[in-house]
């Protein structure tokens, strides 16, 4: 589930979910259907999609991405 290994199927996910539907293993089904328990859990504290935007973030600058490049990302 590595999202640095291009044949990982975590990769395989990031790379083609946007052109078309990606079957998904059984283990990675209940993966994200627990991490979505825990979004709702925490009150969306807890997001598995961050690491998608999260480096547009500058906590210590107080910098937040536009909506635009949030949409982008």
């Amino acid at each position: 589930m590595s999202p640095h290994k291009p044949d990982s199927e975590l990769s395989r996910i990031n790379r083609d979910a946007a052109a078309a539907p990606v079957p998904v293993s059984a283990e990675m089904a209940r993966l994200l259907s627990r991490a979505n328990d825990f979004a709702q859990l925490s009150g969306g504290a807890f997001d598995i999609t961050y690491a998608a935007v999260g480096q547009l973030y500058d906590y210590r600058q107080r910098i937040r991405p536009t909506d635009e490049a949030l949409a982008q990302a």
